[in-house]
């Protein structure tokens, strides 16, 4: 694990902490858009590049929340 350089990266590598951050993170995102803090934002000169294995990562875990809410609606 790398070395935590600010007191917010040594809360997140605490797995209860960084648990409870997300879930609150994707409640406010939930209820949000993020056009309403388009002040907060910058353009950038380029589009961003994504790495593969990063889009892999992300298309899995999609994947695996698709299967989970679809089993969820065939037992209830």
């Amino acid at each position: 694990m790398r070395k935590a350089k600010t007191y917010f990266d040594r809360l997140m590598q605490n797995k209860e902490f960084r648990k409870r951050f997300e879930e609150e993170e994707t409640r406010f995102w939930e209820t949000h858009s993020p056009l309403d803090y388009s002040e907060e934002f910058t353009e950038l000169g380029k589009p961003l590049e994504f790495s593969s294995a990063l889009l892999r990562k992300v298309a899995k875990r999609r994947q695996e929340r698709r299967r989970r809410k679809e089993s969820k609606r065939s037992r209830g």
